[in-house]
């Protein structure tokens, strides 16, 4: 039997990658306090819930599209469409819930 090694390159990768290398807790914290601010913002707004809850999803949609494209464009790499029906799929799931 032979052995085979392998190693694991651990260079510092840019943005949140380089992030949770160097301190995963941090990672943790930020998603938290994102996540703490929710009631915070529903409370502050002057708006029924559901109407924040519409909008807030609407804009969400919006950043998540513009993320795409930007890491699209960055690492030259674009969802196939296999992966553009899972995620419609899953969004009109979730969507339906």
């Amino acid at each position: 039997m032979s052995e085979v090694a392998t190693t694991i390159e651990l260079t510092p990768r840019p943005g949140v990658g380089a992030l949770a290398q160097r301190s995963p807790v941090a990672v943790v914290v930020i998603g938290v306090v994102l996540f703490s601010t929710g009631p915070v913002m529903v409370g502050a707004a002057s708006v029924s819930g559901p109407v924040f809850s519409f909008w807030r999803l609407w804009i969400g949609v919006a950043t998540l599209a513009v993320a795409t494209l930007v890491h699209g464009r960055v690492v030259d790499r674009w969802p196939s469409r296999e992966g553009w029906r899972r995620a419609l799929v899953c969004g009109a799931l979730f969507g339906t819930h």
